[in-house]
């Protein structure tokens, strides 16, 4: 069996840079945060016929990453008058503009229902669309010919890049096949060529710097994968609830009940909410269109929500569930803080929030954080 440092690379001329590049990207990622994060803004009376813009502010990244963006979700005050749970009101269209990139997302307006499954209110992207750092999206919206009293509320959902990668970088780690893309499968050739042929028994012989970064992702996958294999998996989930929640003031939930308590870290996979007037109205999957809410990790100061969020632009009205692209991770004896607000309804509206996912014991927070960014903790129903 000849040495394996006398043997001479299987990558080479472009191959080799793209392995170089990758190993780069790859090594940088293991070092990054990857968290759900939303953004929301809303206009209320829009104008007839006119186009009327969101706020800018609302729809800025001011996370210390690049916004991986994988779906929006709208909801209208008038698709809940007009009885049908799941339907986006079809009398608004709406624009969007990329400002950093200083383009258009569409070509021209697009009505709601023609954007947005009309079952669930998501217009769900096929590639995550990257927002660098401070940049921001402009939408504009047009109430069409109704002259009707119509609020609109939106949301931006997807997960943030924490680290030293800038949005460029992000963008070419998913284009190479490396960002994780949960549901989505990347190329053979990307799989032979960073996974295959980066670690596998023969490693490529690469420059400098890249050369360094394999011989420090091989031996952190090693270590993680044999981490993941002895740890112990258990089906966890974090329950609170709060009564009569405050007319346009904030209801704090308690903290202790969404504190993990397990012998290691905690993934969150999804979070479910449901209130008694969801329940009222006889309909189970009825859209949380009166309470609005922000969800923050208490034990890093890190928020998934940028504001307070309207209910029904955060959960999916087909299940009341928001669902990560990438589980949030908590450390042992971390918590989770969530704050409501019931929307000038003077309802008496009792809340219900579970956070669903799984306990890894024996994997600490960093570790399970590094497994998740380079793809190494694989979940149920995604890739």
């Amino acid at each position: 069996m000849p040495n394996l440092a006398a043997v001479k690379s299987r990558v080479y001329g472009l191959e080799s840079a793209i392995a170089e590049r990758a190993v780069i990207l790859l090594d940088k990622l293991s070092r990054s945060t990857i968290h759900p994060y939303a953004m929301s803004g809303s206009k209320t009376g829009l104008t007839q016929n006119a186009q009327t813009d969101l706020p800018v502010e609302s729809f800025r990244n001011d996370q210390d990453g690049a916004l991986v963006i994988t779906k929006l979700r709208a909801f209208t005050t008038a698709a809940i008058n007009a009885s049908a749970v799941g339907a986006v009101f079809s009398n608004v269209s709406l624009q969007a503009y990329d400002l950093d990139g200083q383009h258009s997302l569409m070509k021209n307006p697009s009505l709601l229902p023609t954007l947005f499954a009309i079952d669930n209110n998501t217009l769900t992207l096929d590639r995550p669309y990257v927002l660098h750092r401070r940049a921001a999206l402009l939408f504009q919206a047009t109430e069409e010919n109704i002259v009707g009293t119509t609020d609109l509320y939106l949301s931006v959902l997807g997960e943030t890049v924490l680290g030293d990668m800038t949005g460029a970088e992000v963008e070419e780690a998913i284009a190479l096949g490396i960002y994780p893309l949960p549901g989505r499968q990347s190329s053979l050739w990307d799989h032979m060529l960073v996974l295959g042929g980066l670690f596998g028994d023969r490693p490529p012989r690469l420059k400098g710097y890249a050369d360094d970064c394999l011989d420090r992702l091989r031996t952190y996958v090693a270590k993680l994968r044999e981490k993941l294999r002895l740890a112990d998996y258990v089906s966890y989930a974090l329950e609170a609830n709060q009564d009569n929640i405050t007319q346009a003031g904030d209801t704090a939930m308690g903290r202790k009940r969404f504190q993990n308590d397990q012998n290691g870290a905690f993934a969150i996979n999804k979070i479910r909410i449901f209130t008694t007037t969801a329940l009222a109205a006889s309909a189970a999957t009825t859209l949380v269109d009166n309470v609005a809410l922000t969800v923050e990790s208490i034990d890093e100061r890190i928020q998934l929500t940028r504001t307070m969020t309207l209910g029904a632009t955060l959960f999916s009205p087909e299940n009341n569930t928001w669902t990560f692209e990438h589980p949030h991770v908590v450390g042992q004896n971390g918590s989770m803080q969530v704050v409501l607000r019931e929307q000038n309804v003077n309802a008496t509206t009792d809340v219900y929030i579970t956070m669903v996912g799984e306990a890894v014991r024996g994997v600490n927070r960093n570790e399970l954080r590094m497994a998740v960014s380079m793809g190494l903790y694989p979940l149920m129903e995604r890739g």
